[in-house]
């Protein structure tokens, strides 16, 4: 497996297995959860977690909260989807092989590759280029891609650590 080497307020850490993955996830969300304090109200996480606990078409349940996708257009090689992420919630560290992703937070917080993110932030990631999200707050964050769908490589998984 590849060893990866992060940086989150001034501790650095060396990855090298999921384990080690997961543990210094548990070592993030608890500085985390000293080093910030959010008090804010998230209703678009609320009526987006709805349609997806209701099992509405276009929805996919996942274990950090779940994918609403808004818009195909295959013609375009155009998705959107909303990543709707409860509090804590970790998606993977991962890359894509083809698909280029924009993200734009548009409630809550997270840590987007170990470094606050706040509504309106706006992210890009060519194929290859690493990444991952924490969320600190339940967080909806807006994804538009390329329509490369079966790309996706994991470096490490979470296993949902909180």
């Amino acid at each position: 497996m590849k060893q990866c080497r992060f940086k989150f307020l001034g501790q650095k850490f060396s990855v090298v297995s999921e384990k080690d993955y997961n543990q210094m996830l548990r070592q993030i969300i608890s500085l985390s959860k000293e080093k910030y304090k959010f008090k804010i109200k998230t209703p678009l996480f609320n009526q987006e977690i709805k349609l997806i606990k209701a099992k509405k078409h276009l929805s996919e349940p996942t274990l950090w909260g779940g994918v609403n996708l808004k818009k195909v257009d295959v013609g375009k090689d155009y998705i959107k989807k909303l990543l709707v992420i409860r509090k804590y919630g970790i998606l993977g560290y991962e890359y894509h092989k083809k698909k280029i992703e924009r993200l734009k937070i548009l409630e809550g917080y997270c840590l987007v590759n170990f470094k606050l993110a706040k509504p309106g932030n706006r992210f890009k990631y060519a194929p290859g280029r690493e990444h991952g999200v924490i969320a600190l707050t339940n967080c909806v964050i807006e994804e538009q891609s390329t329509n490369d769908l079966d790309d996706l490589i994991f470096i490490f998984n979470s296993k949902q650590v909180i």
